[in-house]
């Protein structure tokens, strides 16, 4: 991450401001600490939903599905 960063402003809820003071205390982190936490871990997690949708439609627009059996096969080993 760049040394560079910029400061943004954020509404919570009064509920959510309530356990975020209760998880600084726990944890002996800063506010700004935990939320940058937060939002790095939701921004990698949302960009790897993304690129594995991504991948789903190159494989489905190239004709790539399972076949009928192996659906069965999967569906059998669950329910």
């Amino acid at each position: 991450m760049s040394s560079a960063s910029r400061v943004i402003s954020l509404r919570i809820p009064d509920e959510l401001m309530v356990k975020l003071d209760h998880l600084v205390k726990a944890t002996k982190r800063s506010k700004a600490d935990l939320l940058l936490h937060w939002v790095e871990d939701g921004i990698a997690l949302d960009e790897w939903q993304l690129e594995e949708l991504e991948a789903g439609i190159k494989e489905a627009d190239a004709g790539k599905f399972a076949s009928n059996s192996e659906v069965n096969r999967v569906l059998t080993k669950w329910l």
